[in-house]
């Protein structure tokens, strides 16, 4: 394997910025709507780029994320928006009743809300399903079989929004910090999974990325 460079770092760190201005752009031009598209693409590229076997061109293979399963995409993240205002609204209530039991229970399932988006997307990006329902499954399964990787994943959105609260101009980085954090926890993960598909006839190959 090629020794890593810092004209490699640079170059990758570039790609990153590049993914970050995008997603921003993507997501203000769709008013929030296109959030849980570009969430996606992003996950796809940032996946991507670490792998340094493959030829990534970010703003071409974002472009082709964010218009695969579009309507799959959307459709989960604005029944997260209804979801998220109905548990709004819940606490709100429950904060004026001081009912610390209902509090603690919206807190646990917007959480679990929140980790769920952060698997699904990335296996909506990266393979096929039988059926809408067959990949809300799978979603699950992976979710619950990696406690470890959900903890990381969670650290890392942690510290990526702590950066921006403390420095607002890091904006323009801290997406892509974690657009490559994403990606990296994920990897052992779905690694199985990739390799499983990729033994796979071509003629019923699952990997979008082939």
């Amino acid at each position: 394997m090629r020794r890593y460079t810092f004209r490699d770092f640079y170059r990758d760190a570039m790609d990153y910025v590049l993914l970050n201005l995008i997603f921003i752009m993507f997501v203000a031009l769709g008013a929030f709507v296109t959030l849980g598209a570009s969430l996606k693409a992003m996950f796809f590229v940032s996946h991507r780029l670490l792998d340094r076997e493959k030829q990534t061109y970010v703003w071409k293979d974002f472009l082709r994320s964010f218009k695969e399963d579009f309507l799959q995409s959307t459709l989960v993240w604005l029944t997260c928006v209804a979801l998220g205002l109905l548990l709004y609204l819940a606490w709100t209530f429950a904060f004026e009743q001081q009912n610390i039991i209902v509090m603690v229970s919206i807190v646990a399932t917007a959480t679990i809300m929140l980790v769920y988006l952060m698997y699904f997307y990335p296996l909506l990006a990266l393979f096929e399903a039988a059926s809408f329902g067959e990949r809300l499954r799978n979603t699950f399964i992976i979710m619950a079989r990696h406690p470890f990787t959900t903890v990381k994943l969670l650290g890392s959105l942690a510290l990526v929004v702590l950066l921006f609260l403390l420095f607002s101009g890091t904006i323009i980085v801290s997406i892509g910090i974690f657009a490559w954090l994403w990606a990296w926890h994920l990897k052992k993960p779905l690694e199985p999974i990739i390799m499983a598909l990729s033994e796979v006839p071509t003629d019923i190959q699952l990997d979008k990325e082939t």
